[in-house]
């Protein structure tokens, strides 16, 4: 019996320890397994962005965020602490019809060489669906965690890239 208990004990505290030394890397800065929170703000299929091709852009204080707010119908103006968080506004573009949209894959992001990376479901109407034919815009409205990172890359789930930005000074 004391076996068995001095044997849990063990893996218990070796268990204890792994998790110490996992999260004190991602403290430390390692890259290898930095990772930073990405959570969303707002989520639309009309944004107005007018070009077909995808943006990403940084939103810098919360004037210019209370601008985007203004333009969100019945939505609250989160309160963000832009000294520890970062805003980005992705947009996916002009598209032809409804059932385009742009969804948050992961939580958080990973930070290697200075970049992290944000992972999107870009998502698209199936060619044998039937849709309205309205022209929608959808975006993303999302805030990171600052971090040790230069810039961000914005992929979808093949990781095909669809925007970068430098983070600024």
């Amino acid at each position: 019996m004391k076996t068995i208990l001095s044997l849990l004990l063990a893996t218990t505290f070796s268990g204890m320890t792994a998790c110490a030394s996992s999260s004190s890397a991602v403290r430390n800065g390692d890259a290898a397994s930095a990772r930073v929170e990405v959570s969303v703000l707002y989520a639309s299929m009309q944004c107005g962005r007018e070009e077909p091709d995808a943006q990403a852009s940084w939103v810098s204080n919360a004037i210019a965020l209370q601008h985007l707010y203004d333009k969100f119908p019945q939505e609250a103006m989160p309160t963000i602490d832009f000294d520890r968080e970062r805003v980005v506004l992705m947009e996916m573009g002009l598209r032809p019809t409804l059932g385009y949209r742009l969804a948050l894959v992961s939580s958080s992001a990973k930070v290697e060489k200075g970049s992290a990376e944000v992972l999107l479901e870009w998502i698209a109407p199936g060619r044998d669906m039937m849709v309205g034919q309205m022209l929608t815009s959808p975006c993303l409205l999302l805030k990171l965690e600052r971090g040790s990172y230069q810039q961000v890359r914005f992929s979808d789930q093949s990781g095909v890239k669809k925007a970068t930005l430098v983070v600024p000074l």
